[in-house]
């Protein structure tokens, strides 16, 4: 593992004794809550293209460019749900979480630093290869429309070998994803 990729994930790990307390209610909240749903239903139907048209691709690409973009959010959809499996059950919101989580978003952390109002929403899941996890949905306010910045596919830190998992589907992605821990 790269020097630096392994100092980031070893900090992410110490700041994980702090639980993230999500808030459970406000517009933006709902937004995420509601492509948390939407992407159930994409999963449920096994096409990874309709989750990709949930999500917001920046308008920095444009023409080839753009459709190259939206064929690799295509294969990273169907590698994440080809290593968790399917979705086959989806829980009540949860506020406090603590996972391992792979990240799937395009675009550039330049272009999403400038969203200035954001939300999130985790559900608790069952994945049919990987059992108990998480789907955790953020949206970004782009121009007064709530749109999906990215998914996060997670597992429970209360299992040990979510971490390592986490960080091979990650390798597989071929770094594009980004590893979190939450």
């Amino acid at each position: 593992m790269n020097p630096r990729r392994l100092a980031t994930v070893v900090m992410l790990l110490v700041l994980l004794g702090c639980r993230h307390r999500e808030l459970t209610s406000g517009e933006g909240y709902e937004a995420a809550a509601k492509k948390a749903h939407e992407w159930l239903a994409c999963d449920q139907r096994d096409d990874p293209a309709c989750a990709v048209a949930l999500m917001h691709i920046p308008p920095i690409y444009e023409g080839d460019a753009l459709e190259k973009e939206r064929q690799i959010m295509i294969r990273g959809v169907r590698l994440l749900r080809d290593r968790f499996g399917g979705i086959t059950a989806f829980g009540p919101p949860a506020t406090e979480v603590r996972m391992a989580a792979i990240s799937w978003a395009s675009g550039t952390d330049e272009y999403w630093r400038k969203c200035r109002r954001s939300s999130t929403a985790t559900f608790p899941v069952v994945f049919s290869k990987l059992s108990s996890g998480y789907l955790k949905t953020e949206v970004c306010d782009i121009d007064g429309t709530w749109q999906m910045k990215a998914v996060h596919y997670g597992l429970p830190l209360s299992n040990p070998s979510s971490a390592p998992m986490i960080e091979m589907i990650d390798r597989e992605l071929g770094g594009a994803a980004t590893t979190a821990k939450r």
